[in-house]
């Protein structure tokens, strides 16, 4: 939590000075890699490896916001690493779609093994409501 707290309120107290704000996110990104290989709070590895290349690729995006700060004035420069950061987002995110479809797909092979809905069925109120009014005619 401190951390997102962190993210937010340096550039916005350093918004005059972004060269100094990309720095210390990238310093906050190698600290959350390292504190985040060192406790390892994910007893799955496959949790553990997604957690750790999503930080990698948030520390790989950061070195690239370099170029669009106060460092490099050549705009054809800013504009290939404009390729290079799109890139990065893009692989970012078909790697955690691809495990969130995997994991859906798994997760429907084990129902259907197991014989079950993927997705339990809900009761209809009117079903409610006429189980609701015989146990009221009962009493």
């Amino acid at each position: 939590m401190l951390r997102r707290a962190a993210f937010v309120t340096v550039p916005s107290v350093l918004f005059n000075r972004t060269a100094y704000a990309v720095q210390l996110q990238v310093l906050m990104s190698s600290f959350a890699i390292i504190i985040y290989c060192s406790v390892r709070p994910h007893s799955s590895r496959s949790k553990r490896r997604i957690e750790v290349f999503n930080e990698v690729m948030l520390l790989i995006a950061s070195y690239h916001l370099f170029i669009f700060s106060g460092f490099a004035h050549d705009q054809e420069a800013q504009f290939l690493v404009g390729f290079s950061f799109t890139a990065i987002i893009i692989l970012t995110l078909f790697v955690n779609m691809g495990r969130m479809f995997r994991n859906a797909a798994s997760r429907m092979v084990w129902c259907r093994k197991r014989k079950t809905r993927v997705i339990p069925r809900r009761r209809a109120k009117s079903v409610q409501i006429v189980e609701q009014e015989e146990d009221d005619v009962t009493i």
